[in-house]
């Protein structure tokens, strides 16, 4: 959506038609192109550390080591990609 002023992002992930980003904060937000219908909605809170986001999935890692992943459970259950 172009610039976005007063944040400071500390990493960037981007899959084939969205991109997601984390503050400082450890906050993530994801930009997506509005035609399509399956939204990626990442987890609420802080405190994440590094993120990846792939076709329909994303996935966070908070300080602790915790791992939370989101996305398009229709095409691939997450758990697929999990060991």
């Amino acid at each position: 959506p172009g610039n976005i002023e007063g944040t400071d992002f500390t990493d960037i992930s981007a899959g084939a038609t969205r991109v997601c980003a984390l503050d400082s904060a450890g906050t993530i937000s994801c930009y997506q192109n509005p035609v399509f219908v399956n939204q990626l909605v990442p987890p609420e809170g802080s405190g994440f550390t590094s993120l990846a986001v792939g076709y329909q999935h994303g996935c966070a890692l908070t300080a602790e080591g915790q791992l939370s992943c989101f996305g398009d459970r229709y095409i691939r259950p997450l758990t697929t990609f999990l060991p």
